[in-house]
């Protein structure tokens, strides 16, 4: 347990925090209904499990052992990733999750250094169509639609 507390890196604090809300939000879901909650508490627990996952190798990992590639993440790409949440949230409430989405992809790749626009926008819009299929189809669960559309 001591090389965790030696080593405590942005990434692991990331995951620390991620495990905390996505367990408080598993909790606050097991009281709804089996059929509404299914989805976004078995979303949660998969959340919970890939942070434990990404802690435990954050931790076990030394920054000499050449083999495998540094998982730490800086500070400043956390907290910006934090940042664009709370704007994805906002535009979800303003403009609608289908579009909002649609918007957020390319735009976070782009910040976070992927180059590409014209597959950003291909991925962008193919993710967003699967999700409307998938919801709004296949599911008949209307997701946020917005204030202002």
């Amino acid at each position: 347990m001591k090389i965790f507390l030696r080593r405590v890196t942005p990434t692991g604090c990331a995951c620390i925090g991620l495990l905390g809300v996505a367990l408080f939000f598993v909790v606050i879901g097991s009281r709804l209904d089996f059929d509404a909650a299914f989805f976004p508490v078995t979303i949660l627990v998969a959340i919970s499990a890939l942070s434990i996952i990404l802690f435990f190798q954050e931790g076990l990992f030394k920054a000499s052992d050449s083999a495998v590639k540094d998982l730490s993440v800086p500070i400043g790409k956390v907290l910006l990733g934090i940042l664009f949440t709370a704007i994805y949230v906002l535009a979800v409430h303003f403009i609608g999750f289908f579009f909002s989405t649609f918007i957020m992809i390319p735009i976070v790749s782009k910040v976070f250094g992927y180059q590409c626009w014209s597959r950003s926008i291909i991925c962008s819009s193919v993710f967003t169509i699967m999700l409307y299929l998938l919801f709004e189809i296949a599911m008949g669960r209307s997701l946020p639609h917005g204030l202002l559309i």
